[in-house]
């Protein structure tokens, strides 16, 4: 039986260090592996979910086997008014084999799950790309 191809969170924290630095810890599950992303900024109240989608794709990077370019252009909180609760967009660009990928991914999530929130939107923009380079890297060591 052929074992799932996509990364799974497991888990996302925000947190601020001795120094006052802003920072953020996702973890990630391919399989029997597990891939920890750490990213830190300046505390900047208004950063927490840009660093939750960076330590994300921090994260992804190390479970991808081959060299991949991964940057945030934008991660986003919304209201909108049809629904209930609040949305996640991420903007991510990926660079791989001399190409630009621009890939957006969403969550809709409940106000107190926003860094999770933030962390399944970077993955879900990024989760058709990723499945398929695990799927390549795996075939061959099959």
């Amino acid at each position: 039986m052929r074992q799932g191809r996509r990364l799974k969170l497991v888990d996302a924290k925000v947190f601020v260090d001795e120094s006052g630095f802003l920072g953020a810890t996702v973890k990630l599950r391919f399989q029997d592996n597990l891939y920890i992303g750490i990213w830190q900024c300046e505390n900047h109240e208004d950063k927490k979910l840009e660093v939750v989608a960076v330590a994300t794709l921090e994260a992804i990077r190390k479970a991808i086997p081959a060299p991949v370019d991964m940057y945030v252009r934008k991660v986003a909180q919304m209201k909108p008014e049809f629904l209930n609760d609040i949305l996640i967009v991420a903007m991510v660009d990926i660079y791989i084999e001399g190409k630009r990928l621009s890939l957006t991914g969403c969550c809709i999530c409940e106000e107190e799950d926003i860094i999770y929130g933030a962390a399944r939107a970077a993955l879900d923009s990024t989760n058709r790309v990723v499945e398929f380079l695990l799927a390549k890297y795996h075939k061959k060591n099959d």
